[in-house]
């Protein structure tokens, strides 16, 4: 039996979450593990692509809860890689830029440059991620949604029902 269509909307903000929270989880562990980039972008478009779809797929109504909930899984994903992106940023910078400072003045000055590249790579990064992870969940909701469609269309109920 098809469980196309059978669960609440609240799967669809469930799954969206979890899937947030595993893209946070891999950008910052990419940044312990020295992963390249790449491998996190991969994982987020992966993630949040076929999260969309299960959780389209999985719940009553068309894809517009599955598209709000990934818009909001896409927004709290940002924040926490601009956090993640901007406190690796700024400790290199501010660890690069105090090579050889001997005085307190040097070293406040390389801690400001290091926050201001921070708060910078934190920005873009965040800017990044929500298009990414948001286009990915969309599109993901949508193929969710057409494939629920079939389902549901070829199901025994709704051929009982068109008799």
């Amino acid at each position: 039996m098809s469980k196309a269509g059978t669960k609440s909307s609240g799967i669809a903000w469930m799954i969206a979450l979890a899937t947030a929270a595993l893209a946070v989880g891999v950008s910052f562990l990419s940044l312990k593990v020295s992963l390249p980039g790449v491998v996190s972008w991969l994982v987020y478009i992966a993630a949040f692509g076929v999260g969309g779809a299960i959780a389209t797929y999985l719940k009553k109504g068309g894809a517009g809860g599955g598209i709000v909930a990934y818009l909001v899984a896409s927004i709290l994903t940002a924040i926490g890689v601009a956090i993640v992106a901007s406190m690796a940023v700024s400790e290199a910078t501010t660890a690069v830029t105090s090579i050889g400072a001997t005085d307190q003045a040097t070293r406040d000055a390389a801690a400001a440059a290091g926050n201001a590249f921070g708060a910078l790579a934190g920005i873009l990064a965040a800017i990044g991620s929500f298009v990414v992870t948001f286009l990915a969940g969309l599109t993901g909701c949508l193929i969710g949604n057409a494939v629920k469609k079939k389902a549901v269309a070829a199901s025994p109920v709704a051929e009982r029902l068109a008799a």
